[in-house]
């Protein structure tokens, strides 16, 4: 069951991917982050070799397949290094099939499964994945492949075991692309524990020693992965970011909300300020760290916001925050009621979708589970990425 419940992260972020351009992967907007506001705009599919967009091998890496036995020759004619087990390889597999899938999101569906039925004994096989040369010449496979890196990354975060992160930290620490830098530092933070604790503050420290074009987006990835991660010992240095003027407002906005997912409110004063901003991505930064701190004195000021935006992006990110906001002002049934009520009105609509079930899932109530019971019985089209999302959220 335990795999079964990774099931409709992967799934969000596929579907995601297929249908549009990834402003923001979903699949951990039900928190604070998503790639930092316009990090994907700067993307570009890139012909450089690995090494050079932060994915080539690390030597004497944990979860690294190389191993004096040679390269593993796939079904699909491409190598991953060293010897892997069957279920590693099996991964590694269906992870290249994913780069042959054309925007099909029952295609999608059925591999992502049959990678979440390997569990953990996936991983080696998709650090794997992310480690092998990207394709070169063709744009389409080039967006295909890159598509796909992203969502093994998400799955990674999904399954939550930690000998995914030496591979996600590589990504982190030496990736150009903005939502690579993101995406990884996101699952770290969604892994959790101490091992991703040190890896963040890890990255902090080298990016503040040894400065690149990217550091500021890695520093913004870190904050946000901060907040995820769960671990109080990041109330410190985010607190120093927070107080930190001479760092950008929306680094600092995106701390706040990391502290609030912390249960440290101390950045609300600066979120609900900037909500204001002409600067697009920092309003954004800010509806979603108020979304995350929850504090009720900020329902009045996302009411505002919204009827006064003329961003419609802007006003979607508003609506998700003011939803975490009054949900978390509701006790017990009246929480459940609201939130599956706000579910049905936006069954597709995946920021909605992914925070509501999870949220539901995590209450663990008679009247929380029997919601999941009853969307997860839903048959409508229309309804499909809430239905599997309640499925999913139901095994738990």
């Amino acid at each position: 069951m335990a795999k079964r419940k990774i099931i409709i992260g992967a799934l969000v972020v596929l579907a995601v991917l297929a249908v549009a351009a990834t402003l923001y992967s979903t699949v951990s907007r039900h928190k604070l982050g998503a790639d930092s506001a316009g990090g994907d705009k700067a993307d570009k599919v890139s012909s450089q070799p690995a090494s050079s967009a932060g994915l080539s091998p690390a030597a004497g890496s944990a979860t690294s397949a190389a191993g004096a036995g040679g390269s593993s020759q796939t079904s699909s004619g491409i190598q991953a290094d060293g010897p892997l087990s069957p279920e590693a390889q099996k991964a590694f597999d269906l992870a290249v099939a994913l780069t042959e899938v054309h925007s099909n999101y029952g295609d999608h569906s059925s591999i992502m499964q049959q990678i979440v039925a390997l569990g953990p004994d996936a991983v080696p096989g998709l650090a794997a994945f992310l480690r092998r040369p990207p394709p070169a010449g063709d744009l389409s496979a080039q967006k295909r492949d890159y598509n796909a890196r992203i969502g093994v990354m998400n799955l990674l975060g999904e399954i939550g075991d930690p000998q995914a992160l030496p591979v996600l930290a590589e990504i982190l620490r030496d990736a150009e692309q903005p939502s690579s830098i993101n995406t990884a530092g996101r699952n770290i933070g969604r892994i959790g524990g101490k091992e991703a604790f040190a890896v963040l503050s890890e990255t902090l420290a080298e990016q503040a020693a040894h400065p690149d074009e990217s550091s500021q987006a890695r520093e913004m990835a870190v904050v946000l992965a901060l907040g995820l991660c769960g671990d109080r010992q990041a109330v410190p240095p985010l607190q120093e970011l927070l107080k930190d003027t001479a760092k950008p407002e929306r680094t600092r906005v995106y701390a706040a909300g990391s502290l609030g997912m912390l249960g440290d409110s101390s950045g609300l004063a600066l979120a609900t300020k900037s909500l204001d901003s002409e600067d697009y991505y920092l309003a954004i930064a800010s509806a979603r760290s108020l979304g995350v701190i929850a504090d009720p004195s900020s329902i009045k000021v996302l009411k505002e916001k919204s009827e006064s935006a003329n961003n419609l992006l802007l006003k979607e990110e508003i609506k998700l925050s003011l939803f975490q906001v009054e949900a978390a002002q509701k006790p017990g049934d009246e929480k459940v009621a609201y939130i599956k009520e706000q579910l049905l009105k936006h069954p597709s609509y995946t920021p909605f979708v992914q925070w509501g079930t999870m949220e539901l899932a995590k209450m663990n109530t008679a009247a929380s589970r029997q919601a999941l019971e009853e969307m997860a019985a839903m048959k409508d089209t229309k309804d499909e990425v809430l239905s599997w999302a309640a499925k999913i959220r139901n095994q738990r």
